[in-house]
């Protein structure tokens, strides 16, 4: 399971932005969830990078990893 494989490198924060309900997965001390949309993260990009990202799925996302 990918939390247990998060949870065994302690010494690696794990950010996960999901828009699905996580509030039934045990607290690991080093994965945070953070609640957002697609629609959000998109705007986010924008302010960040200056541009549109228009990301119309989230597969994408890993182009924006060192961002």
């Amino acid at each position: 399971m990918l939390l247990n494989s998060l949870q065994n490198n302690s010494k690696v924060k794990f950010v996960i932005l999901t828009d699905i309900n996580f509030s039934a997965i045990d607290n690991i001390s080093n994965v945070q969830f953070v609640k957002t949309s697609l629609p959000a993260l998109n705007h986010k990009i924008d302010l960040m990078l200056g541009y549109q990202a228009r990301l119309v799925n989230p597969y994408k996302l890993v182009d924006f990893k060192p961002t």
